[in-house]
């Protein structure tokens, strides 16, 4: 039988092809799905037989499963969330993808990416590698049509590098698109290299994120189903209607943004209100504030910092059905633990919360370059050790 341990280490790393020791994706599967006693666990006894205390206690809708069984696969899922004990995780594993080679990650260098920071202000990361990974393949500019067109752009400019870019920016207009980032990149690459070098096919890095992922503010989750952290962090910035269902902490999160703006606009009046009065004083500290709250973004992850909340989470593409799920069956839940429905009854929410946490990832918003460290930079050439100096742009994962 696994361990919790090794149930975690199946639960972080179900795409890798060697799993780790004792744990195969089959026997995850059911571990999570298959009824004891019923089901042949590896060819040799039912657990059921095997194990005498092993008795069925939990109705999955599938059939029975013991309880001591759940409570390990319960005990694997929270390790693998970082969780032992209610002891504080030491961090969150999560990837990155970039068209860029860099040894370390930089919160100076936002807005140098691509992307539009839709999530909040910050540093991006995937939970899921294949999500970080599709972001670096979508943005390396090894695409031939783009590479047909930067020649055309540096022919037409005679070999004027500064003009060939601001033309294509100029194309497409939005600095968000992938395309004309792809173009630009093989410029800026012939720029160094010469032209008809070819362009590099990008990195990945995995990373591990210094913080609690409970202490994330969740966009896709009422306040009200925040963690404990979370919602004594929001108390502190006074979030109007709080408690309820749709005031989730999306809504939060442009309440706090939305804030600075008034804040702003306010210091802005005042300073010229003081100008047109005669006061010549320059008010050092008004005009330092002012400043921060030029980047509404910024401002915001500030506040949010300030008050201990790390970054923001969200659900990426492939889960929102998953989340949305998942976040159904909790609901069920907590309303069935309310009313004093017996474990027996709990049986089937508690089974689908814990298929459905596996089916589920996020990624990640840190305000804060220091909490990452990377663990390793990869890339079509292999692996590479990840070093401690340089940049790394901000790249939105989604």
């Amino acid at each position: 039988m696994p361990t919790p341990q090794q149930l975690a280490d199946a639960l972080l790393y179900p795409q890798l092809s060697n799993p780790p020791p004792g744990v195969s994706p089959q026997l995850l599967g059911q571990v999570l799905m298959n009824p004891v006693g019923t089901q042949q666990w590896g060819g040799g006894p039912s657990m059921a037989s095997a194990q005498p205390d092993f008795q069925p206690g939990v109705n999955t809708g599938y059939g029975m499963v013991s309880q001591p069984f759940m409570d390990l696969t319960q005990q694997g899922q929270n390790l693998a969330m970082g969780f032992v004990g209610g002891t504080e995780a030491p961090g969150i594993r999560a990837f990155h993808g970039s068209p860029y080679d860099f040894e370390r990650f930089s919160t100076s260098n936002i807005g140098t990416g691509e992307g539009a920071q839709a999530y909040g202000h910050g540093l991006y990361f995937a939970g899921n590698e294949g999500v970080a990974r599709s972001y670096r393949d979508a943005l390396s500019p090894n695409n031939n049509l783009a590479i047909q067109d930067a020649l055309s752009l540096i022919t037409d400019y005679k070999g004027d590098f500064d003009a060939a870019v601001q033309a294509n920016r100029d194309m497409w207009h939005d600095p968000s698109s992938v395309y004309a980032h792809q173009v630009n990149s093989i410029l800026e690459h012939w720029r160094a290299h010469g032209v008809g070098e070819t362009p590099p096919t990008g990195r990945m890095y995995e990373v591990n994120i210094g913080a609690d992922p409970g202490h994330f503010l969740d966009w896709d989750k009422p306040l009200s189903e925040q963690s404990q952290h979370v919602q004594d962090a929001l108390g502190q910035l006074n979030i109007p209607n709080a408690s309820r269902p749709d005031v989730t902490g999306q809504s939060a999160y442009f309440h706090v943004q939305g804030e600075g703006l008034l804040e702003r606009d306010m210091i802005a009046k005042m300073l010229r209100d003081k100008t047109a009065s005669g006061d010549t004083r320059e008010f050092p500290d008004l005009q330092a504030r002012l400043m921060e709250l030029q980047h509404p973004q910024a401002a915001a992850a500030g506040a949010l910092q300030r008050a201990g909340i790390p970054g923001i989470r969200y659900l990426d593409a492939g889960s929102r059905q998953a989340g949305d799920d998942l976040a159904s069956w909790q609901r069920t839940l907590a309303e069935m633990q309310a009313r004093g429905a017996s474990e027996y009854e709990q049986g089937l929410p508690k089974f689908h919360i814990s298929r459905l946490q596996d089916q589920v990832s996020h990624n990640y918003v840190v305000f804060d370059d220091a909490m990452i460290d990377i663990i390793r930079k990869y890339g079509l050439a292999g692996l590479m050790a990840g070093g401690a100096a340089g940049a790394g742009a901000a790249q939105p994962q989604q």
